[in-house]
């Protein structure tokens, strides 16, 4: 008051007492956090203080406020993720080399052929190896993440088909000599990806996980 510094900076001296008091017990109240004080009054925006911010801009303090809450929800659901993910690794693991025999299996069944084999059937696509590395998040909200897992895997599958380098014409008699179906074997070793969605629930902290495309829906080749 009587350095006339803020609130007192008026003629006003019954209005500025009430706001010296007001100060006072905020800055009691809010003495180990920071607060914002959101006001139009010149000599309370002069205020200085460590914990007590007056402004005069509502849209910076909602921003503050938005960024602060989603801040705060976005380290909450990446420590459930890790949490979950853990939990139900082994299941995940399963799910994943479930997808990857069936992508397998549907890339053999789509192609003609094989170097030279015809292939006509897919016998079986078996994984002999499969090691999950590490994921990362590469996308989040409060509700959707999907995550990056790196994999590595081998594989064995076997199709039956024919070699057509033993099929032969025969002239004389105006016929085809077709070689007898014969089971063939591919083996393999990748390192790949795998794409899980999280579908995420923060109130039940619970978390659903999905298999979504393997080596990002390109082909093993």
């Amino acid at each position: 008051y009587f350095n006339n510094n803020p609130p007192f900076q008026s003629q006003q001296k019954k209005h500025e007492f009430p706001d010296a008091f007001t100060l006072k017990a905020l800055e009691k109240h809010f003495v180990d956090e920071k607060a914002y004080l959101l006001t139009n009054d010149k000599d309370l925006l002069e205020y200085k203080s460590e914990n007590l911010i007056a402004i005069n801009d509502a849209a910076i303090l909602i921003n503050l406020i938005i960024r602060d809450y989603s801040e705060k929800r976005q380290k909450q659901t990446i420590k459930l993720i890790d949490e979950q993910f853990e939990l139900e690794r082994d299941t995940i693991e399963k799910e994943i080399t479930d997808a990857i025999e069936f992508y397998i299996k549907d890339e053999i069944d789509g192609m003609i052929e094989y170097d030279s084999i015809k292939i006509e059937a897919t016998n079986y696509v078996e994984l002999t190896y499969f090691k999950l590395n590490s994921y990362s998040i590469i996308n989040l909200d409060t509700t959707n993440a999907e995550l990056e897992c790196d994999i590595s895997f081998s594989f064995s599958a076997s199709f039956s088909g024919t070699d057509i380098n033993d099929e032969w014409f025969d002239r004389d008699n105006h016929y085809w000599h077709l070689p007898e179906n014969q089971d063939y074997t591919i083996e393999d070793t990748y390192d790949s990806t795998a794409t899980i969605y999280a579908k995420v629930d923060l109130e039940t902290e619970r978390i659903i996980f999905s298999v979504g495309l393997i080596n990002n829906g390109k082909d093993l080749n």
